[in-house]
């Protein structure tokens, strides 16, 4: 009976130093984002994303309204359209449009595991 008493306890410490030493590098994880630029006060991009398929222009609003660098307006303000067109069920094609009439910058064609993932 003390014998299984003391390894109990042996094991209770055990586990202690265990959430002592992980326990810490759990909760003061450091994610690097690596690099952030900001010019003081710079005015946002006005922009407008479209696409013909409302998931990717949800997650593609989402990230722009998160970046800080951008505002999303509608068409009539948008200095810019970033236009995303599925091409198959795991690419998509980004086009960036400005001008009236619409005039294409730059257009690129990614893929991924997805239509969402696509880079």
């Amino acid at each position: 009976m003390l014998e299984a008493r003391g390894m109990m306890q042996r094991t209770i410490r055990l586990f202690a130093i265990f959430l002592g030493i992980v326990l810490p590098s759990l909760v003061f994880a450091v994610v690097d984002l690596g690099e952030i630029h900001h010019k003081g006060e710079a005015a946002a991009l006005p922009i407008q994303v479209a696409s013909s398929q409302s998931s990717l222009e949800g997650i593609a609003k989402k990230a722009f309204s998160l970046h800080g660098g951008y505002v999303l307006v509608d068409e009539e303000n948008a200095a810019y359209t970033f236009r995303l067109t599925p091409k198959g069920a795991r690419s998509v094609e980004l086009a960036i449009e400005s001008g009236k009439p619409p005039r294409v910058l730059f257009k690129k064609e990614g893929s991924g595991v997805d239509l969402t993932q696509a880079t």
